[in-house]
């Protein structure tokens, strides 16, 4: 049961990936519609700015680990923007597809990364089920 929800999950992980790599505006568009149609949601982040800054007040004497994350974030920048545009020019074809296309390899992607799965947990795990005669 286990194994097949893991599975399962990591089968939605990379429909995920893949259809945000056809599709790259799908993120920007998601999020701009429900704050377009959700109140709530836009009163909830407008009240979440008043309690961030009170747990900043409360966290500031720790305030260096932020920091030392943020520098490291500022020095990995380059080279994560550098990986991303050698992507952009590989995944360019698939973006320049229409829609019966970029379905296909999302479908057919999905399968293939299934079936790899399955066979890479059958050989480790069907290896304990063998016995010596």
């Amino acid at each position: 049961m286990a194994v097949a929800l893991g599975v399962l999950l990591i089968f939605v992980a990379f429909v995920l990936v893949f259809m945000v790599l056809a599709y790259p505006q799908l993120i920007y568009i998601a999020v701009t519609n429900a704050y377009r149609t959700n109140s709530g949601l836009v009163n909830f982040v407008s009240g979440f700015n008043s309690w961030t800054e009170g747990v900043a007040r409360t966290l500031s004497p720790i305030g260096w680990i932020g920091t030392s994350i943020n520098n490291a974030l500022l020095t990995a920048a380059p080279t994560v923007g550098y990986i991303g545009a050698s992507l952009g020019g590989l995944l360019a074809p698939l973006a320049a597809l229409d829609n019966m296309g970029k379905y296909l390899v999302l479908q057919n992607a999905a399968a293939w990364i299934s079936v790899l799965i399955v066979m890479v947990h059958g050989e480790r795990a069907g290896k304990g089920y063998r016995y010596k005669k």
